[in-house]
């Protein structure tokens, strides 16, 4: 198995992982457990890093960047609405910030959707990046 490959597949458990323990967290209520959260918040870390250095790895070889490089910004913005919405939450459930209960509830609701959009987003850019890499292969 390639780096490429291991870097996707290790950022792909993580951010499974980390939508389990998110799942266990929402279903535990507050106040959350520390050992779920640090998984939760590692587990995306991990995550994300991963999923940066694998691009990284390939982005360099892609002819046409365009398309890759428009997925990759539309799913970075989607990871900093997660990171934003995440950290939120977090200080809301700490007593720093108080919120209307609406205001609270939309912020929960974008934190729960998002990372399906990023995963879609993502595979998008994961897909860009192979196909682009095999079709200038093909073309040499």
């Amino acid at each position: 198995m390639s780096t490429f490959t291991s870097r996707i597949v290790i950022s792909a458990l993580a951010f499974v992982l980390t939508v389990i323990s998110g799942v266990l967290l929402s279903r535990a209520g507050a106040p959350y457990n520390s050992a779920i959260f640090t998984v939760h918040k590692l587990a995306a870390v991990v995550s994300l890093i991963l999923l940066a250095m694998a691009v990284h790895q390939r982005v360099g070889v892609v002819e046409n960047q365009t398309p890759v490089i428009a997925a990759m910004a539309v799913g970075g913005l989607l990871f900093l609405g997660l990171i934003v919405s995440g950290a939120l939450l977090a200080v809301v459930d700490a007593g720093f910030v108080d919120l209307e209960t609406k205001m609270l509830q939309a912020v929960l609701r974008i934190h729960q959707v998002m990372p399906f959009l990023a995963l879609g987003v993502t595979a998008i850019s994961i897909s860009l990046l192979v196909n682009s890499r095999m079709l200038s292969r093909i073309g040499q």
